[in-house]
């Protein structure tokens, strides 16, 4: 291959960066000409090295800014498609394993009602996602309730989330998201009741009783008006993490209870439920129900 051929001022330039100190250093040239760098990015005000994985290939997550809670977004393109179903604009935290827009029924759920009138249906009249919801219709009378519940694999343990949208209309009595975990010799049962009757906002504690998280407490009861929370839990730790209900945060640093079970193999399972206790049925319309894993702190 004949020589090329290139003017002197291309054989004399330099490219001069600049060292620690600030000295000038010449870049470096590898044996082919091509340019040794080192990519530096800004976290926290100090510059960081851009990292490479064992092929060179730049190591990049994607970022929003940061979501209404103020933290930073991530997003994996496992996680991206996960939520191009639309389910998931609510908390953008964890990763989603397992979700439901109740599009295709509920044929796999565990259903079960209390009271006369009561029934667990799709309807097509107050969905929140696409065109159908859950609908949980707590019978009238005393202890009168409506629930389903759903089974799921069992994940890698660490900070799980369940979260659900719903609204609510009649004589809503209490409102629960149930979040179980088995581990083959106990069950962790995480509970949060909306208590209308009393309004109050509770957990169910190491013991199994309620305590209040917050009270006078009231949501709006239109069957129109969608709410939303999620509950999350350290199931390596076995305690309630947090809890976000509409624009509220609250930290929950208690003790899930323990519960002695060695019948039933590791599985995890989400439920919500309804009561009416009262002479009136009382209706839950569900939607948008997502587990997560990978929750931040």
């Amino acid at each position: 291959m004949p020589a090329i051929e290139v003017p002197d001022w291309y054989r004399t330039v330099a490219l001069v960066g600049q060292d620690a100190t600030g000295t000038p250093v010449v870049v470096l040239l590898d044996s082919t000409g091509a340019i040794i760098s080192i990519m530096k990015g800004e976290y926290a005000g100090t510059l960081k090295n851009v990292q490479v994985d064992s092929q060179g290939r730049m190591i990049m997550i994607p970022t929003d800014p940061a979501d209404v809670w103020g933290n930073a977004i991530s997003m994996g393109n496992a996680e991206l498609v996960a939520r191009l179903t639309g389910l998931g604009g609510y908390d953008r935290r964890g990763q989603a394993i397992w979700q439901t827009g109740f599009e295709d029924g509920f044929p796999s759920w565990t259903t079960g009602t209390t009271g006369t009138g009561a029934e667990v249906i799709l309807s097509s009249s107050q969905a929140l996602f696409g065109g159908t919801c859950l609908k949980l219709r707590a019978g009238s009378g005393a202890g009168g309730n409506a629930w389903a519940s759903k089974l799921v694999r069992y994940p890698k343990l660490g900070k799980l989330g369940a979260e659900y949208s719903f609204s609510l209309n009649g004589a809503v009595g209490r409102v629960r998201l149930y979040f179980y975990l088995w581990d083959g010799a106990h069950y962790y049962p995480a509970v949060i009741q909306y208590d209308h009757t009393n309004s109050k906002l509770q957990y169910s504690d190491s013991t199994g009783n309620f305590q209040d998280i917050e009270t006078s407490y009231g949501l709006y009861i239109q069957p129109t008006i969608f709410h939303t929370w999620k509950l999350v839990c350290d199931f390596n730790t076995k305690k309630y993490v947090r809890l976000l209900l509409d624009d509220e945060l609250y930290l929950l640093p208690y003790d899930l209870q323990e519960v002695d079970d060695a019948a039933t193999k590791p599985v995890l399972k989400v439920q919500p439920s309804i009561y009416s206790d009262t002479s009136a049925v009382a209706d839950l319309f569900v939607d948008g129900i997502i587990i997560t894993q990978n929750e931040p702190a």
